[in-house]
């Protein structure tokens, strides 16, 4: 029976309200009657008290429960509802008293919401001391004699992976002037073809360690792809970089011997950086974060969680994932600020061309408008041109490499460009920290950077307990929950303090630093995924959905 209490009293209709058995709670309650509301148990609690008492927050979020409590209490008349109102537990405290952080649970009970009652408010923030200048930092560690000795250091060519011989049989050729007989070139035009020129070409010379012969390797394909792959063996050394230099000269029209002063010339291939190239082997930055010399004023967890969030492999996933980017030609740490200051200015002339054929558009009647308009859609094609070959991108193997010629791809590209800065002012503090990590341990510096408090919540927090019962309410129960964090901004808050909801978001872990830094941002433009109903900061009132799009190698956030 739904009347049959257990040894402390409570009924099965106390339980459901508790637990947050919805479905249970409606098929009891259609039979209950007003006096089942009024039974108490050992502790003085009603259902409802159960229901709005077990955290200060109130429930899991559902106010049905409470409507339809409502409902089976108002057959019996509105004085009965009055009195179970106004029942006090063995604290002394009647249902609306548990209401005051639930402003909607007090409109749908119809009571007033007590005056001054702000215990769950943010409380004020005081100001800490100022953040390390991290941009002169950072100049600084790069001026150190140290860190230009790694920089200056010899770059080192490795044998393609798609050749027949294996690493310990050859070896990449390099002159007698250190120079590797080793490029790699692109040439994108969009106009070409139905789907766009997107194209890569390598060349190497490699030496066959067990004899001597000297092989010439040519790859090629579309960027982002495998590719295609011949190997040609020449019995002499210079028979094979007579080839070499002829191949290069007709693809770039440029001398190889002159290649420092090398010149990107109209309809060409283009060369590839060779430090953004090797950069596994240009040990430029040696990332320390882990150095036990100086102090850590901070918890255990605390830091796992920023080491974790600086690893630079998880933040070119992040690149990779979340903007396509091609980290082969530009990886995390060359993805410099004069390079994306050149593509904004690109986009704009981009938005002001494809502004001015919109008007063109309107009537093209006239032979001098159809000119104008063919010589601007020639120009935005050029430019898109140049803003791929700065910001190279991932996506197009098989697909068409699209121009940049309406403002909603201008506004894509910007958002985009602004995730791009802001990962680079992470870099930028990531190197900064590095500095004096024998003073400062380098996770503390970023720690101070970050302008946030981090702070571990006990298990027994109500906040987390709130969450780790709304997270057993989602019916997710396979996932090891190591931690609840409370971030607080030194930026002062004055947001509204009533209307707060418990939501999720699951992210990146390559996005850690730049989300405790400035905050969930719009999602990144021009992806594949995660846009269904358009652009902004996706949220979710279930734990498993939010679960769906985590994704870190240690940890997920």
């Amino acid at each position: 029976s739904v009347k049959t209490p257990c040894s402390r009293k409570m009924t099965p209709l106390m339980y459901a309200a508790k637990l947050n058995r919805v479905a249970m709670f409606n098929k009891m309650v259609a039979s209950a009657t007003a006096d089942m509301f009024l039974s108490k148990c050992d502790e003085g609690k009603t259902v409802l008290h159960y229901y709005v008492s077990m955290l200060p927050l109130g429930g899991y979020n559902t106010p049905s429960i409470l409507k339809a409590a409502l409902q089976a209490i108002q057959k019996s008349g509105a004085s009965k509802l009055s009195k179970i109102l106004s029942l006090k537990d063995n604290d002394g405290k009647i249902i609306a008293d548990y209401c005051a952080g639930c402003p909607h649970y007090l409109k749908i009970l119809k009571v007033p919401a007590p005056i001054g009652d702000d215990d769950l408010c943010i409380a004020d923030i005081s100001m800490p001391n100022a953040s390390p200048d991290f941009l002169s930092d950072c100049e600084t560690y790069f001026s150190l004699p140290s860190t230009k000795s790694r920089m200056e250091c010899p770059i080192f060519a490795e044998p393609d992976e798609v050749l027949s011989l294996s690493k310990d049989e050859c070896e990449v050729y390099k002159d007698e002037n250190g120079v590797y007989y080793d490029m790699l070139m692109t040439k994108i035009d969009i106009k070409i073809r139905s789907h766009g020129l997107y194209n890569f070409y390598k060349m190497q010379i490699v030496k066959n360690k067990g004899k001597d012969i000297y092989i010439l390797l040519t790859k090629w394909g579309r960027i982002g792809d495998d590719g295609q792959h011949q190997e040609t063996p020449f019995p002499t050394l210079e028979e094979c970089k007579s080839e070499f230099m002829k191949v290069f000269k007709a693809k770039t029209k440029n001398d190889w011997v002159n290649l420092k002063s090398f010149v990107p010339q109209p309809g060409k291939y283009r060369l590839v950086s060779r430090e953004w190239r090797y950069h596994d082997q240009y040990k430029s930055i040696e990332y320390d974060f882990k150095k036990d010399v100086s102090p850590v004023n901070l918890d255990g967890r605390v830091v796992d969680i920023l080491q974790q969030g600086s690893e630079p492999k998880g933040m070119e996933r992040h690149l990779v994932d979340d903007f396509k980017l091609n980290i082969s030609q530009l990886p995390f740490g060359f993805v410099e600020r004069k390079v994306i200051n050149k593509a904004e200015k690109i986009i704009e002339e981009i938005r002001k061309l494809v502004k001015e054929n919109d008007d063109l558009e309107k009537d093209l009647s006239d032979e001098n408008k159809q000119r104008d308009f063919v010589i601007k859609t020639q120009k935005i094609y050029d430019l898109t041109n140049e803003v791929y070959q700065l910001i190279p991108q991932n996506g197009f193997n098989v697909t068409e490499v699209q121009p940049i010629s309406y403002e909603r791809d201008c506004d894509e590209w910007k958002e985009k460009l602004l995730h791009l800065k802001d990962l680079e002012v992470i870099n930028k503090v990531m190197v900064a920290s590095q500095l004096n990590k024998e003073k400062i341990h380098p996770i503390q510096y970023i720690y101070n950077c970050l302008g946030c408090d981090i702070s571990r919540l006990d298990q027994s927090d109500v906040m987390s307990q709130y969450i780790l019962r709304n997270v057993v309410a989602c019916g997710f129960r396979c996932t090891s929950i190591t931690g609840i964090y409370k971030l607080t901004s030194h930026c002062p808050d004055n947001r509204p303090k009533g209307n707060r909801r418990l939501l999720y978001h699951g992210i990146n872990t390559g996005t850690l630093l730049s989300i405790l830094k400035r905050g969930l941002l719009n999602a990144p433009f021009g992806r594949s995924y995660g846009t269904r109903f358009g652009n902004g900061i996706y949220l979710a009132d279930n734990f498993s959905k939010s679960m769906c799009y985590v994704s870190g190698k240690k940890s997920k956030f």
